[in-house]
């Protein structure tokens, strides 16, 4: 039974690299393998070339997934030419790598819906303590399973020296990945990858095509909406110009109720206006009782705001974790969470929390 699992999920395998490899392209310096074009054939996944990026590497200290991508975004401030890939959190934070593109790049793109870095994919393939030297022309650099790696030259002028300076085993295999010998490496690193990872590389196509779909839809949905704003405002007006007409049709009699009408509209509309005033009040209450709060948990305040029915607290503590706990359990709070990512400074971790109030709070 084992044996043949085995033998079908090898099939499946199989089938899954046959597919990749029809719609897969390999953009090197020299040239673009895996029989496709990059300037003319469509692909699905592009294997970007070590030569065409630069690489870098940041630790957070932030804990969440969703909100160190907040943090990353608004870092990069929408370049398209930078990729990252979050990792696992270790000692309360996570590294992040960026992949950012040549400009070189940028004149023939790789057209394919996934743009995924060579490194990245080449590492997935890697035994904990393999190193392995890639080779085109005159360009190579060395590769540990881990993704670090480092263009030939300077000081890095073997595999062995390479285990020293990036702390991998002294003792392990060294793979010699000369052109197309890379080829069968990549296949496997692309079944190793994340879904998230897959989500994170998405290419220049995949945004054209989502923003060419999306496009004609959102035209239709603003000229319904146009329509039919257009035709209720029509109805509205209509049904009150015919009213006006069948009282005044009436006759005399009907003047002081016409002006009793009036006199009550303008007294709803400022019985409208003092009640929106009501409303939009600030409450006092509820901001002291998040500073209390914040104070109790070991936290300072640099700034406290009250922003659309929520408190925002800029301070600092040694755990911010802490107190947005606090926080969100204390009283008229039904939502806490923090507003950008974690800081930390010295001993102390910067924050800013966004405390909304619930529908008691709020008034």
């Amino acid at each position: 039974m084992m044996s043949f699992l085995k033998q079908h999920l090898t099939g499946i395998k199989s089938r899954i690299i046959a597919a990749l490899r029809l719609r897969l392209i390999w953009v090197t310096r020299d040239r673009v393998t895996f029989n496709s074009d990059a300037g003319t054939q469509f692909g699905l996944v592009a294997v970007i070339g070590r030569e065409h990026y630069r690489e870098r590497r940041k630790r957070y200290p932030v804990a969440s997934r969703a909100e160190l991508a907040r943090v990353i975004t608004m870092e990069l401030g929408g370049q398209s030419s930078v990729f990252w890939r979050i990792g696992p959190l270790v000692d309360n934070a996570r590294e992040v790598q960026f992949f950012e593109l040549s400009s070189a790049l940028d004149a023939t793109p790789p057209r394919a819906f996934f743009w995924l870095p060579e490194s990245l994919v080449l590492s997935l393939a890697l035994g904990p303590t393999d190193i392995a030297t890639i080779r085109r022309g005159e360009f190579s650099y060395v590769l540990a399973h881990n993704g670090v790696n480092q263009v030939r030259g300077g000081a890095i002028v073997s595999p062995l020296f390479f285990r020293m300076a990036s702390g991998s085993p002294l003792e392990g295999c060294d793979h010699e990945l000369v052109e197309a010998d890379a080829i069968p490496f990549i296949e496997t690193g692309l079944l190793r990858l994340r879904i998230e990872d897959w989500w994170s590389f998405r290419g220049i196509e995949w945004r054209v095509a989502v923003r060419e779909s999306w496009r004609p839809v959102v035209a239709l949905m603003a000229t319904a909406t146009v329509l039919y704003l257009g035709a209720v405002s029509a109805y509205f007006a209509g049904t009150m110009a015919w009213r006006e007409f069948q009282l005044e049709r009436l006759g005399a009699e009907v003047t002081p109720l016409l002006q009793a009408q009036r006199e009550i509209d303008l007294l709803v509309a400022e019985r409208g206006s003092m009640q929106s005033v009501f409303q939009t009040r600030v409450p006092a209450w509820p901001m002291w009782e998040v500073a209390s709060t914040v104070w109790s948990a070991g936290g300072a305040i640099t700034s406290l705001s009250f922003d659309d029915g929520a408190v925002i607290v800029n301070g600092s503590a040694p755990s911010a974790v802490k107190v947005l706990e606090a926080v969100a359990s204390s009283k008229g709070i039904s939502a806490a969470k923090f507003e950008s990512g974690v800081r930390q400074s010295s001993n102390l971790q910067l924050f800013v929390i966004r405390a909304k109030l619930d529908s008691g709070g709020a008034r």
